[in-house]
């Protein structure tokens, strides 16, 4: 098995973080190659860089994300059809943490069910590579501190909270488990009660754990196995096995309708618009 990596970044030493995860997990044909930009492209590196690590473009400039993933995309397309590999496009401030053993039976399982571009995740992202991650939690806290806290919040919370119609509940079904602001209604939210005990001792490390896509107010449910995505899903990581997804280009937030029947549909990431216009094109895509 061969992989091809691309990813862009501004430091050439949070590369080497992502590599270092990687490598320490995975021992097979492995090549990492990197768009770096921003100003520190001027910057020298003291070390020289690991044989499978190229940088094939610098650019001085802050490139918009989805730019830097077109460039990525492109480079990526000729290394697959060149060297018959599978392609990785990742995110450069996470940690690659599954064994060499899990991503075979991934990519195995991905091949048998006909994927044409997976999403999984890597360490910085929450378990389950969904969008919506982080709005549910922090919701949870925040209309917490403001039933047991009333006094002592702002006028400006205050306000937002008593704008939410929630429901406070023991439990949530795990498909409502989390969203994001962009499916967030705030006319029927279902809050967990969190007592102010509990609230008090473990307020301030959820917010970290949120910040970090970890668990915290609600349970995460890591997937058990390949299902089908709608290409609203995402992780820090996109498995390419069909080369020619990649011909789809990123863009940013709109995603035209095709027809009078149909509406516009904004999403918040470049990555998400090329991934739904393949899905629309028969693409297969899973998680």
């Amino acid at each position: 098995m061969k992989i091809d990596i691309v990813l862009a970044s501004h430091s050439i030493e949070i590369v080497f973080r992502l590599y270092n995860s990687f490598s320490k997990m995975i021992d097979i044909d492995l090549n990492f190659n990197v768009l770096l930009f921003g100003q520190s492209v001027a910057v020298p590196f003291d070390r020289p860089y690991p044989r499978n690590l190229c940088v094939f473009e610098k650019n001085q400039h802050c490139l918009p994300i989805y730019e830097t993933r077109n460039r990525c995309q492109k480079k990526l397309q000729s290394l697959m059809i060149r060297r018959g590999s599978i392609g990785f496009v990742l995110d450069d401030d996470k940690e690659w943490c599954s064994s060499q053993s899990e991503l075979i039976a991934m990519i195995k399982e991905m091949r048998l069910k006909e994927i044409d571009m997976g999403f999984c995740y890597v360490l910085g992202d929450a378990p389950i590579p969904e969008e919506y991650t982080r709005t549910s939690p922090l919701l949870d806290i925040l209309t917490s501190l403001y039933l047991h806290y009333p006094n002592d919040v702002s006028s400006t919370l205050s306000n937002y909270v008593a704008s939410i119609c929630y429901n406070l509940s023991e439990q949530v079904n795990t498909r409502d488990i989390h969203h994001d602001y962009y499916s967030f209604i705030p006319n029927n939210f279902i809050s967990i009660k969190i007592e102010k005990e509990v609230l008090a001792q473990n307020c301030l490390n959820w917010i970290k754990s949120i910040l970090y896509g970890k668990t915290s107010t609600r349970n995460i449910v890591s997937v058990p196995n390949i299902r089908e995505a709608t290409g609203r899903e995402r992780g820090g990581a996109t498995i390419i096995l069909n080369p020619s997804v990649l011909n789809y280009s990123n863009s940013a937030m709109i995603l035209p309708a095709k027809s009078a029947d149909e509406i516009d549909i904004v999403s918040r990431r470049s990555d998400m618009v090329m991934a739904m216009n393949c899905r629309r094109d028969d693409y297969k895509l899973g998680l």
